[in-house]
């Protein structure tokens, strides 16, 4: 819900896993007590836009207490990249790289896996006129 609410998904392991999901933002494992290290439920997945596009890379984290996230890109921090998503405004040729967020909490760290951001250019033009990519589709019949 838009609120929250709780949720149980099951993660790539089988194991089912509670989550509280709050107003969107903080997602944790519901626990009654004990503390539990980060585990991803959902993975980031690679995406292909068209340059201008925008994109969101989401992961689903569980763990108490609830963990933080830190995107990155190439092995790099992004500053300001600690939320269980990334958006990517009016992606260009330089965002493309490969992307992961490192989930944290104080009983432990897991890192998502690795993944591939193409941006793709269709019929552009470099300052000398010359096409720099071309994007031709087969389009069938009517």
């Amino acid at each position: 819900t838009a609120d929250g609410g709780l949720i149980v998904f099951q993660t790539e392991s089988g194991t089912l896993v509670p989550i509280v999901i709050n107003r969107g933002r903080n997602i944790f494992v519901h626990q009654r007590s004990g503390c539990l290290p980060p585990e991803l439920v959902r993975q980031p997945r690679p995406e292909l836009v068209s340059q201008g596009s925008s994109l969101t890379f989401e992961v689903i984290a569980g763990g108490n207490p609830p963990p933080g996230f830190q995107w990155r890109k190439d092995g790099v921090a992004l500053f300001g990249a600690t939320f269980r998503s990334l958006t990517i405004d009016r992606a260009a040729p330089a965002d493309m790289g490969r992307y992961d967020v490192v989930v944290s909490n104080s009983v432990g760290t897991v890192t998502s896996r690795s993944v591939t951001l193409r941006v793709t250019t269709t019929g552009t033009r470099d300052p000398a006129g010359k096409i720099e990519a071309l994007d031709i589709r087969r389009v069938p019949p009517p």
